[in-house]
């Protein structure tokens, strides 16, 4: 995700074992705003994650449905990860079905506008790579 975040002065671009990632230092919650990701078509939501701290971890997408931001119509949906599949100072990999988030509410994939990554225990310091749906 190369894209603005809501919240900026925590997160930085690093090399973690000779790879570049996005570090999230202190933070509780960061949102991406992309250029509109047509996901309408795709299976699955693959991230890999390493984390500092023990908590859930919480990955909500928001759809502009209208195709520009509209209250009115945006729809969104947050999947929680368990605390149970993210051993801590170690990189865990997910992938998430897409059929998960329209369960939880998301009823068009067409616009993905809003990407926002949470930990549930509240500030902690996490990495964040390969962040990316496929069909």
């Amino acid at each position: 995700m190369d894209s603005l975040a809501f919240i900026l002065q925590n997160i930085s671009l690093i090399l973690f074992s000779g790879n570049e990632v996005k570090k999230f230092d202190s933070t509780v919650f960061a949102g991406f705003e992309p250029a509109q990701i047509d996901a309408s078509t795709m299976n699955t939501l693959n991230v890999s994650l390493y984390r500092t701290a023990e908590s859930n971890f919480e990955i909500k997408l928001v759809d502009y449905a209208s195709g520009a931001y509209d209250e009115n119509t945006n729809v969104e949906a947050a999947i929680e990860i368990d605390v149970a599949d993210m051993p801590i100072n170690s990189w865990s990999t997910h992938s998430i079905d897409m059929s998960d988030f329209v369960a939880a509410g998301l009823t068009s994939s067409a616009n993905i506008a809003q990407i926002i990554v949470k930990p549930m225990g509240g500030a902690e310091t996490f990495y964040l790579d390969d962040f990316y749906f496929i069909a």
